[in-house]
């Protein structure tokens, strides 16, 4: 009779355990727990894009009113992780740096204490791997944005990654080059310079970090050229060149001696010739090598040649270069009564004159607000006002080629690298700034005779700069 006392015992427990087995599973997977179909989806987005997933929980009985949600983004590890929202569809600004990460959503309900998980994978562009830099000023500060391919748009992109450090008010232009591998964005302004790492976009340096001796005075940074083994950059209109012929440290050396030189801020150097400057002082070109601090004459020009590198003796009012190392320069007269475009082929051991022709019909050249030369027709488009017009070189002529509405200005125009027919004007009214693109046709006019497409919603526009990928 005991022994059968304890059996009953055993059989009791046993169900007991059962029991709470039972209880514990249906705590897990109840018939009335949420459910979704999220789990190991990939999700692509780009970096300050807003990611929008859809939670699609079936509630299965559960009320509605009763899901706590949180959506967790895992930074790095299970530990560093952030609260991307609270709602049940997501709609989030992705502010991490680009690469993969796990996010969850939690969905509990409160009123019995049950936690729907499910884990997806999202993988994070970033979006400044190619695209239009567009450099704008609002009411807020001045900032950098970007015009992705396909144009999409991500605005105030540095002040998003650098919330703790501001552009100067006077940024002017971003020089963007490569040295071997790495590619480098310097932001040059009026006051100064900032360098961004071309991934990240974080700012990882400045004008200090860029010479062995910082110029004095002169903190206008104009522009930064390279070319073939030769580096360079114009503050102020003095030129300091690094050399790359050397064991790192690359940074910038003295300025040539002397102050009776300035030299314009256009960019003619060549992989042959390395750095030309204009000197406005003197009215003639220059060029520097990699051995030597010192500016230096051109060679004598061949007998018959269109003209005399070393005696200009004009004013320089714009220049400008084609992908074959052509460089059209806009030249006026000391009397101000005369444009000219000289034209000279920048790469090579030594520059070779081309041609002078006179400038006889074109409204508004000598003042645009803008000029870029086309791609490979002896093309010049300008901005005058609300008017863009077609320069035809050897025709000596202009035309019309868009008309914006009134109010219209025209800030900057340049050309898409990788197409190489595709124009990008930047226009500005109002405050309100926008980028037109034009696609180009055989004959140098616009497809259709207006823009391709437009990009609007920035503030007052600076400069526009294609960034290639690196």
């Amino acid at each position: 009779m005991q022994r059968k006392h304890i059996w009953l015992v055993l059989i009791g427990v046993l169900c007991l355990a059962s029991c709470l087995k039972d209880k514990s599973n249906n705590y897990i997977h109840p018939a009335n727990q949420a459910t979704t179909t999220l789990d190991s989806q990939v999700i692509t987005v780009y970096q300050f894009d807003t990611l929008r997933v859809a939670s699609n929980l079936k509630l299965n009985g559960v009320n509605p009113g009763a899901i706590k949600y949180s959506w967790i983004l895992y930074v790095s590890g299970a530990t560093d992780k952030q609260v991307l929202d609270t709602t049940q569809d997501l709609k989030a600004l992705v502010a991490v740096q680009a690469g993969s990460y796990n996010l969850d959503l939690y969905a509990e309900d409160t009123t019995t204490g049950i936690i729907t998980r499910a884990r997806m994978f999202i993988k994070v562009r970033s979006p400044f791997n190619e695209g239009w830099f567009v450099i704008e000023k609002t009411a807020a500060a001045t900032d950098i944005s970007l015009i992705a391919p396909g144009d999409s748009v991500f605005h105030n992109i540095f002040s998003k990654v650098n919330p703790t450090v501001s552009l100067s008010p006077d940024l002017q232009n971003i020089s963007i080059f490569k040295r071997g591998a790495t590619q480098y964005i310097y932001a040059l302004a009026k006051d100064g310079g900032t360098q961004i790492n071309s991934s990240s976009f974080l700012v990882n340096g400045s004008m200090s970090d860029w010479f062995f001796v910082m110029p004095a005075k002169d903190r206008n940074c104009q522009l930064y050229m390279a070319s073939s083994m030769n580096e360079a950059m114009l503050v102020n209109g003095r030129p300091y060149q690094v050399s790359l012929m050397y064991p790192p440290p690359y940074k910038l050396g003295l300025a040539p001696q002397g102050n009776d030189y300035y030299m314009q801020p256009f960019d003619m150097s060549s992989y042959g010739q390395g750095a030309v400057y204009y000197d406005s002082i003197h009215q003639h070109f220059n060029i520097m090598d990699d051995y030597s601090p010192e500016l230096s004459a051109f060679p004598p020009p061949d007998d018959g040649a269109a003209f005399d590198l070393n005696n200009i003796n004009k004013r320089l009012l714009w220049a400008g270069k084609q992908p074959s190392a052509i460089v059209y320069c806009l030249f006026g007269n000391n009397r101000n009564d005369s444009l000219f475009i000289y034209r000279f082929q920048s790469d090579g051991p030594y520059s070779s004159p081309m041609d002078v022709t006179a400038v006889q019909n074109a409204p508004g050249f000598s003042s645009a607000s803008a000029w870029k030369v086309s791609a490979s027709l002896p093309h010049i488009y300008y901005a005058k006002d609300n008017i863009l017009y077609l320069y035809d070189v050897p025709a000596g002529k202009a035309r019309q080629v868009y008309v914006f509405p009134a109010g219209t200005g025209v800030a900057a125009i340049n050309l898409d690298p990788v197409a190489g027919n595709r124009l990008a004007v930047a226009t500005n009214t109002a405050g309100a700034g926008a980028v037109y693109f034009f696609e180009i046709s055989t004959t140098g006019d616009f497809t259709g005779a207006t823009y391709s497409n437009m990009v609007k919603g920035f503030g007052e526009i600076r400069n526009i700069i294609y960034k290639p990928a690196p």
